[in-house]
């Protein structure tokens, strides 16, 4: 999970309110650490609403401006963006 690991995570949202009682009655499924979380979720924002062709192109344009090909959260907060 880039730097933070899962148990770290599910303790940091039950100190939120909101998300604090979903903690306490849902049991979460261990974390396979083979799935990366992160990238799935960029991946299912950038799909919200859209074809699968033009997400695709969104995503591939996207991922495109990290070195590495892959937007680790660090790189991504200091991405500049121009209009």
């Amino acid at each position: 999970m880039d730097g933070l690991d899962y148990k770290s995570a599910v303790e940091h949202l039950s100190k939120d309110e909101k998300f604090k009682p979903y903690i306490e009655k849902i049991e979460l499924p261990p974390r396979n650490p083979s799935i990366d979380i992160y990238s799935g979720l960029i991946s299912s924002i950038i799909s919200q609403q859209l074809s699968v062709k033009a997400a695709s192109t969104i995503h591939g344009r996207f991922i495109g401006l990290f070195q590495s090909e892959y937007p680790h959260a660090k790189e991504l907060l200091t991405l500049q963006i121009s209009k």
